[in-house]
This record gives structure tokens, sequence and C-alpha cells, in this order.
């Protein structure tokens, strides 16, 4: 029996309104098109598995007994997923007009590609630093933490790229990896990965997941198309997770010694950004903790050399930074 054209992957903890909102907003976008979704819960205690029992019928909800992360939720869910292409999708995004219709499209229209990605809003308006990027390297990361990716786009890539001028111009871009926030991705080409590395808990597993998925086809980023991301902004002094399995991601590709150099282009970024929202403090009120952040980044980047990918993250199908 032919499976669906998608099969819709949420994770989730303790996210019931946000849950909701997901829910209803993919449902409105995706009418008519030939869909199953699936809810991985993990572990919840808010309620939010017995709402989406008691008003999602059409919802396949699977409940998991405890926290094992976004990686791991995500693997133990696709093994359910019947669909030619697999949506993996936060619980904390709201989709906009015409992008599941927009993403499915692309990829039915460019068989050699192996997954795709919208362009990713905060709901404040601003578009989301973390959407799409190109491998991690000395030169990319450099190009992220100086501007020269942010001021120059098209000539300076970054392991993080600045979505504006490509929003602007609505054409699709090949990536290195695209955020798992909302990526689709042909079922065949996730499973060939291998899908997520279970080492990460949270964080840098969709970097990891593009470097294999790339080997299937191509990684585009579709400007054309948006998602409301809430967990998208950056974290307060104390949510280090992301950094912790950055460093992971580095040292498991490159060694000690390319992981120290980078560190230290992170300090040195991290430094030159706290500095210059200090200053900006003294003029204009509400960068003091813009500053605090980047110097807690900078104490994370100098001090000992992390063991783990950030496992204890106390969340799971949350924003990235």
């Amino acid at each position: 029996m032919q499976g669906p054209l998608l099969s819709v992957i949420i994770i989730q903890w303790n996210q019931s309104g946000l849950l909701r909102d997901c829910l209803d907003s993919l449902f409105r976008e995706a009418e008519g098109i030939d869909i199953e979704t699936i809810v991985f819960d993990n572990g919840s205690t808010d309620g939010s598995p017995d709402m989406v029992e008691r008003d999602y019928p059409s919802v396949r909800l699977i409940r998991n007994g405890e926290n094992i992360g976004f990686a791991k939720g995500n693997n133990r869910a696709a093994r359910h997923a019947r669909g030619k292409y697999l949506l993996l999708l936060n619980s904390d995004t709201v989709m906009q007009p015409r992008t599941v219709r927009g993403m499915a499209g692309f990829l039915e229209g460019k068989p050699k590609a192996a997954g795709c990605a919208p362009a990713l809003r905060l709901p404040d308006g601003r578009l989301q630093m973390g959407a799409f990027g190109y491998a991690l390297s000395i030169p990319t990361l450099f190009n992220y933490f100086f501007l020269l990716s942010s001021l120059f786009p098209r000539m300076f890539r970054a392991v993080w790229q600045d979505q504006a001028s490509f929003v602007r111009s609505g054409v699709p871009v090949e990536a290195d990896w695209l955020c798992g926030a909302c990526l689709m991705v042909r079922r065949d080409a996730f499973e060939a990965a291998g899908g997520f590395d279970e080492g990460y808990h949270l964080y840098s597993e969709d970097m990891d997941l593009g470097d294999r998925l790339r080997a299937s086809g191509g990684l585009y980023f579709i400007p054309s198309v948006e998602v409301i991301h809430l967990g998208g902004g950056s974290g307060t002094p104390g949510q280090l997770g992301w950094l912790t399995s950055l460093f992971r991601y580095i040292s498991s590709r490159h060694g000690a010694a390319y992981l120290a150099a980078c560190r230290a282009i992170a300090a040195a970024g991290f430094l030159a950004r706290g500095v210059a929202y200090k200053a900006a403090g003294l003029f204009r009120p509400g960068y003091d903790e813009n500053a605090l952040r980047m110097f807690g980044y900078l104490g994370h980047c100098l001090g000992p050399v992390p063991s783990s990918g950030g496992e204890g993250v106390d969340a799971a199908g949350a924003g990235k930074p």
C-alpha cells in the first residue's frame, strides 16, 4: 500500500499551547495535501499528550516515558513514518501560507535534492540567525563572528548565514546544512544518512545531519516561504548547550588543535560583541543583557573543553540559537 506524500514529525515536551498553535497552522496550510502527522511526546507532564489525543484524533501520538531529546525522538518517530517526504517540525513553529506546498513542490520538482527548509522569522518579524549555513570551518566561523557574511553575504559564506539578502531575492540557494526547526527531507535520504546522530541531545545535530544528507543530494534554503519560529532567539547567559554541542561537532571532525583555533575565533567574536553592546548600553537601554550574554559565551569559550554534546539540556524540539 502506497504511503502518503508527507509525514510530519513533531517532537514535543511540555508545550501544550505552542503545540496546539503548531498543529492548527499545519492543518490549515496543508489542507488538501496527503499527509500523516506524528507527535512524539518526550515524557510531558503538562497534559499535552491528552490534549493531542482528545482534540486531534487524526494525529498519531507516540508517548515516550522520558525526555530523550530532539535527535533520538526524531529517529524513533521516523521509524513509524510512511511518507515520501519527512517534515521535521518543532512544536514552537507556526506555519505560514504556502510553506508546506512550497517545500513539497520544490522537492517534487527537483528529484536530486535531499532536502529543503524555509526562511525563519521570530515573532517580532526579525529574521532568525541560523536558518541555514555552510560547512563549519575557520573561514566560515570568522566570517560570521566578524560580520563579513552580514555585510557581504554573497561574497563571504558563514557557518550561520544571514538570511536577509536571500529573502529579498526569493531565489533558492544551495546550503551545507539546514535548521532542524522546519526541515523537509526525502525519507530515503534520511534513512540512508542514518538519521540524526543520537550523541547530540539538542543543538548542532542539524549541521551533523547535513554532512550526511549531502551524500544523497543537495540541500536548499527556500527563502520564498517562511515559518514563524518562537524559540529562535538567543538564549540567556545560562543557556550554553548550543555552544557545548558546537564544540563537540568541531572536535569530532577536526580534532583538538582545530577546535582550539575555532574556540579562539569565537572568544574574540564574543568579546568584540560584548564590548560593543556594553558601549551601546551607555546610550540606549536594553543592551546590557545582550552584553552579559556575550560575556557568558566568552567565558564558556575560555573554560575547560566540554566533554559532552549538550546532554541534560532541559528541552526537546526547542529552537536553535
